[in-house]
């Protein structure tokens, strides 16, 4: 297994990080721009051109201030990873405020929100759902599954937002908002491309991208790919971990007709495939283990598609100022290739996900202090899911029962409104929702048909009180709920910790009651926020020992409504415009979280450490950037009885580390620019709380973007 993680700030051996043509490929990109970068680094300093209020969407689903938004929100554009190109989306929810990244395994990553995880918390893609019928409610891989590169743009709302969203917005919403086209003013119209690359040290990386478009009067489009192959990850003891290296490719376009300036019809296309992804922990002995659990355990593939419709309207009919149409369909592949430890049968899983969904969405000024939102919401999944097993002594190949009953299918109706009002200093907001989920689950093995129905009614109530001088008072109440979906109804087969999942189609939805209070400013020289939070989770489904096993030694659980959760927390930022090019962003998050079992409370699973980061970041008047950035997590001892028998946690708490980080951004002439960046300089050896692997070492980074034409 993985050495423990522990505070060590000894550098690894420089040579180790430079392995296998790392040093030969970052030399051939940094040379691309040594004789432009002469003489263009010293440059005069001019006012870091930042907006100290930025405008996101999704806390009301309009445009709207991060400051002016009642909820507590945070958000971060293409701009902000320009110069740390991550591997995977969730990379780039590190370092937010109530945000924590886990990983199971490279290639994959799981944000969670104010202690919440998987399908408690809502994932969107334009506003439309990733959330689907098996999204598990623990960390999975579909988060990855969107191209870091086809983004604009990812915002949180931390905390429910189940008037607004509906099912599964019980931690919060993570909107991840697509590179959209937009047409030109007359004169910039005609093409534009740029074509990018990457190299890192830590798993002997390389990444290549690129993006066509046109932009005209009435009509715009854009064109990306990308394809990235990893190598095995080098930790901070300078140990290779075998079952770390991964490929994936991507794809992704977006055309945009405006026929007149009140109308936009928008069509949106992605495709992210990783063909064999390894899960390390499964194949390497974690703690508490003296064997693996598996000899083999591939994903093969992990495979999203997604196409999007989108139509708006300003003024359309006389009872909404605006209207948008969105229609969107996406299949999900979730196949794997597993072998128990020293056994002879290898198993294959098939399952898919085709989502289907419909959303309306009404805006209405009903006076100069009143407004409206409405809408409408539906959505129909079908599962489809087989498994079969190949002996490898005599090659013989027999049918298995599936993961999930083949299939099944879930829809969902909602309908909500929510109203706004707004007096002088206070501004306040109602929301409601009424949703109808029904479940089929189809005969499948050992498992019966069976029809399920869901009604619920949630809704939030949020106030902003403006103090003056650029300080506002914020809280929110609210009810989130989430329906059992098709993995927690019918699922069966292995899971980690030697584990079996055995199907209960017999479960109730989970709810979750919330408030926080806050406060956030906006000045000249400043922004920032500080919240406190407090969740308390009803009839959480939670996996429960039945004291029997399979036939392979595996401990069976089966899911019930049984768990009950308080969860408390402290979030805050705070960036500071301090001088003329410098500006210093402050993140710190803690989460505290327990759990009732037997009339008594407990740690909760999974809860984060305490963390924390500084950046420091410099910008010259050619637009050079220059970052160091410290990042930190407290220790984690407190520690559930689930986590002390998962294999991917120290049974004795995860150790406190800190990293540094250093990087650069190049603009240089003729539309090149060119990063430099070295990740956990000091190469110290930790690993993230609950995670399956161990952080990278020392990581040197080297890339390059070349644009031709006008601007993205």
């Amino acid at each position: 297994m993985t050495k423990a993680v522990r505070w060590d700030t000894t550098p690894i051996s420089v040579t180790r990080c430079f392995s296998r043509g790392w040093l030969i490929r970052s030399l051939a990109l940094m040379g691309l721009g040594t004789s432009l970068l002469v003489g263009t680094v010293a440059a005069q300093e001019t006012t870091l051109q930042t907006d100290l209020s930025p405008i996101q969407v999704t806390a009301g689903k309009q445009a709207q201030s991060i400051t002016e938004a009642n909820a507590a929100v945070s958000a971060v554009d293409a701009d902000a990873w320009d110069m740390e190109r991550p591997a995977v989306l969730p990379e780039l929810l590190e370092n937010l405020p109530g945000v924590f990244v886990q990983q199971t395994t490279p290639g994959q990553g799981v944000a969670i929100v104010r202690g919440l995880k998987g399908s408690e918390v809502l994932h969107l893609v334009d506003g439309m759902r990733l959330n689907f019928g098996f999204f598990r409610n623990a960390p999975n891989q579909y988060l990855a599954l969107v191209d870091p590169n086809a983004l604009s743009r990812v915002e949180v709302v931390r905390g429910p937002s189940s008037s607004l969203y509906g099912s599964d917005a019980m931690g919060g919403v993570i909107n991840m908002i697509s590179v959209q086209p937009q047409v030109a003013d007359g004169d910039h119209t005609g093409a534009h491309a740029a074509i990018g690359g990457q190299t890192a040290s830590a798993d002997d990386s390389i990444s290549a991208h690129g993006r066509v478009g046109y932009r005209g009067t009435r009509f715009a489009a854009t064109l990306g790919a990308g394809w990235r192959d990893h190598d095995d990850r080098t930790n901070g003891d300078g140990d290779t971990l075998p079952f770390t290296g991964y490929e994936s490719e991507s794809a992704d376009a977006a055309l945009l007709f405006q026929p007149h300036p009140s109308q936009q019809w928008r069509l949106s296309l992605q495709h992210l495939r990783q063909p064999s992804t390894p899960r390390h922990d499964q194949m390497v002995a974690g703690f508490g283990q003296s064997e693996p659990d598996r000899s083999e355990f591939y994903f093969e593939p992990s495979q999203r598609d997604f196409a999007h419709v989108s139509a708006g309207f300003d003024d359309l009919i006389s009872s909404a100022d605006r209207i948008d149409l969105h229609l969107a369909w996406q299949q999900i592949i979730d196949d794997t290739r597993r072998r128990s430890f020293g056994s002879s049968n290898r198993d294959f899983e098939e399952n898919r996900s085709n989502l289907l969904g419909f959303t309306l969405d009404a805006q209405d000024a009903l006076t100069d202090t009143q407004s409206v939102q409405y809408g409408l919401e539906s959505y129909y999944d079908r599962i489809n899911s087989e498994k079969y097993r190949v002996n490898l002594d005599d090659g013989s190949v027999s049918p298995r029962e599936s993961r999930f009953p083949d299939d099944s299918t879930m829809r969902t109706l909602a309908a909500y409104v929510q109203h706004q009002a707004d007096w002088d200093t206070q501004h306040w907001q109602l929301g409601l929702r009424v949703t109808n989920v029904r479940i089929d689950l189809a005969a499948d093995g050992s498992r019966p048909a069976a029809r399920l129905e869901f009604e619920d009614v949630s809704g939030n109530l949020g106030g902003r009180f403006d103090l003056g001088s650029g300080y506002s008072l914020h809280t929110n109440l609210g009810r989130g709920f989430r329906t059992p979906n098709i993995f927690d109804l019918g699922a069966i087969g292995p899971r980690p910790s030697n584990r079996f999942n055995a199907a209960n189609p017999d479960l109730g939805p989970e709810v979750v009651y919330s408030a926080d209070l806050g406060v956030k400013w906006s000045h000249a020289q400043s922004r920032g926020e500080f919240f406190l939070w407090w969740s308390e989770y009803r009839d959480k489904i939670v996996s429960v020992f039945t004291g029997e096993q399979t036939d392979a030694g595996e401990d069976i659980v089966r899911s019930e409504n049984v768990g009950r959760v308080s969860l408390r927390g402290a979030e805050s930022q705070w960036v500071w415009f301090f001088a003329r090019s410098w500006n210093l962003d402050l993140v710190a998050n803690t989460t505290w979280g327990a759990e009732k079992i037997d009339g008594r409370y407990e740690p909760a699973d999974r809860i984060p450490p305490a963390t924390a980061s500084v950046a420091l970041e410099h910008r010259t008047s050619a637009g050079h950037r220059f970052r160091l950035r410290v990042a930190s997590a407290g220790a984690q001892t407190r520690l559930s009885q689930r986590d002390q028998t998962d294999s991917r946690i120290n049974p004795e708490g995860t150790a406190g580390w800190a990293t540094v980080g250093v990087s650069a951004l190049f603009h240089l002439p003729a539309q090149l620019d060119l990063t430099l960046a070295v990740e956990n300089a000091l190469g110290t050896s930790y690993r993230k709380h609950a995670s399956g692997v161990d952080a990278p070492g020392l990581d040197a980074r080297a890339g390059f973007r070349w644009r031709f034409g006008a601007a993205d």
